[in-house]
């Protein structure tokens, strides 16, 4: 476990809850036992059909705020309802972020506050995230941005023994990831319109292009559940604004020569999509990939609207970003296989 001074830093950590009590509360009694002396906790129920409020008020009480959305905002407008409170009162050096179908180790936020603390030009920490039924296996350590728009969690699958080392990386998945408070309040919180899914991918870019790094930090484990909110919900819709949350946060934030470089190999991901797609006939992912695309092209004035927007505070410097993308031929091979062929849904959550 890190070194932690008496003076540690103030750290809010926020944890979502849709009518998912039992994960919720599981997530909470973990976290309350944490090593690290100096955080609060903000429980965010967006809207649950039940009682899950009032259940985690009356076993949790004031060891945690307890906010009650009068309507489900998504995980964007969730999260955002804690963090924008958390950055007006300025008391939070960081804000933590914690899915709650996860179990965080004892020592995790140690570990990223420790990290953090020795690393200034970073803003954003990702977590090493492990399977909850096999915490032998990686279910992301941050996230790798693939030259077809797309982006993919970082060594999903393999052995966790494979990632003990810390790592620069291009972000931070949302589920378990500490932010600098400086560089929220500078780079702003989650894109609401994003609703759930790919918005830590469009932030973690966002930062990017203002000059902050992500670092992952091996020695933070949580244990996740996968999907237990998002299998609630997934449907064509879903991974139609999936698609297009993306590719917008690429089109976005991206740097022009990073887009000019990717644009051959978008275009080869849609032509195999639609080909091998129609003659499999994959119907449903042959839509799903034809409405995200048209949306995109309905959102072009908005697009072009949030480049300009940004353009004053882009940081110089492409080539890294683009070095560090992943290639999309292994990644369309694999999801052939195991989507297409095996008819496998993990590869996707």
């Amino acid at each position: 476990m890190p070194d932690i001074a008496s003076d540690s830093p103030f750290v809010s950590v926020v944890v979502l809850n849709w009518n998912g009590y039992s994960d919720t509360a599981e997530c909470l009694r973990s976290l309350l036992r944490s090593h690290y002396p100096n955080f609060e906790v903000h429980v965010v129920d967006n809207a649950s059909v039940g009682d899950d409020a009032d259940r985690l008020e009356r076993e949790f009480g004031d060891r945690v705020r307890l906010t009650r959305n009068r309507e489900n905002t998504g995980f964007t407008g969730g999260n955002n309802a804690a963090m924008d409170l958390v950055l007006a009162e300025k008391r939070a050096k960081y804000v933590a972020l914690l899915n709650n179908d996860t179990v965080p180790d004892r020592g995790w936020l140690s570990a990223l506050v420790a990290k953090a603390e020795a690393r200034d030009e970073a803003g954003m920490f990702a977590s090493r995230m492990v399977f909850a039924d096999d915490p032998g296996r990686i279910e992301n350590t941050g996230i790798v941005l693939v030259d077809s728009f797309d982006a993919i969690p970082r060594g999903r699958g393999r052995s966790a023994s494979e990632f003990g080392d810390d790592a620069w990386v291009v972000g931070a998945c949302g589920g378990a990831v500490l932010y600098r408070a400086e560089m929220l309040t500078g780079v702003g919180v989650f894109r609401e319109d994003f609703f759930a899914n790919f918005e830590d991918v469009e932030l973690s870019l966002r930062a990017q292009a203002h000059g902050w790094s992500c670092y992952y930090v091996a020695d933070a484990v949580v244990r996740h559940k996968l999907s237990r909110s998002i299998g609630k919900v997934r449907d064509e819709d879903f991974n139609v604004r999936s698609q297009r949350n993306a590719a917008f946060a690429c089109l976005v934030n991206l740097p022009w020569q990073v887009i000019v470089l990717d644009l051959p190999w978008v275009v080869l991901r849609d032509l195999g999509v639609f080909v091998f797609g129609t003659l499999l006939m994959q119907w449903s992912l042959v839509r799903t990939v034809a409405r995200a695309r048209w949306r995109l092209l309905l959102e072009r004035k908005d697009i072009l609207r949030c480049r300009r927007e940004l353009a004053p505070h882009r940081k110089p410097g492409w080539f890294t970003l683009w070095w560090r993308q992943g290639n999309f031929v292994p990644l369309a091979a694999r999801y052939f296989v195991q989507v297409v062929v095996l008819r496998r849904r993990r590869f996707l959550e």
